[in-house]
């Protein structure tokens, strides 16, 4: 009897010490990207919407929904607890979107001579640990020649969030100045 009591009791205490170990994931924070208000396009009878054709083209180590730092200069690491709502190169492209509807350009599917048509492709999206800043870096490509855009956000202190905002300011810089150069 004495025996079979310990048994229980040597069961009942492993459960309890290993039932913390199991069943649990860690907890993981998604993040999307919004259009900041910026530049609209004025209300005039005489404005009408420019057509642009554009496609994005993601970097294949950003394009994921995980969400980029560096610590050093070689290497590129992805937070563990926090990713983007959606991946990354999804959500570049709908952003891009509504960034463009600001300036009041329509994205036209149809590639025509007479439309213009660039190429943007966002080969870096991260996190600098050493620099506490976002750096997004875009290469464009057009009929007007080919243009490298860099932008780079001080995050300021204040938890994971600020640095969404950071990207979210660097993402909305970039693109504004892509549709106002093209």
């Amino acid at each position: 009897m004495f025996r079979g009591l310990m048994q229980i009791a040597w069961i009942a205490s492993f459960i309890l010490v290993f039932s913390g170990c199991f069943g649990k994931m860690p907890q993981i924070q998604y993040y999307e990207i919004e259009a900041l208000n910026g530049v609209k396009l004025e209300s005039k009878k005489d404005s009408k919407p420019r057509t642009l054709v554009w496609e994005i083209s993601v970097a294949s180590k950003i394009a994921s929904k995980k969400i980029a730092y560096k610590n050093n200069a070689n290497s590129i690491a992805y937070f563990s607890k926090n990713a983007w709502i959606e991946p990354f190169s999804v959500m570049v492209n709908s952003l891009a979107l509504k960034i463009a509807g600001n300036y009041g350009i329509l994205n036209s599917q149809v590639s025509q001579d007479s439309k213009e048509h660039i190429k943007i492709n966002v080969l870096d999206c991260y996190f600098d640990t050493q620099r506490e800043s976002v750096f997004i870096r875009f290469f464009i490509e057009s009929s007007k020649g080919s243009v490298f855009i860099e932008k780079v956000e001080l995050v300021e202190s204040g938890g994971f969030i600020q640095i969404i905002k950071g990207f979210e300011r660097a993402l909305n810089a970039g693109f504004a100045e892509i549709f106002t150069k093209f």
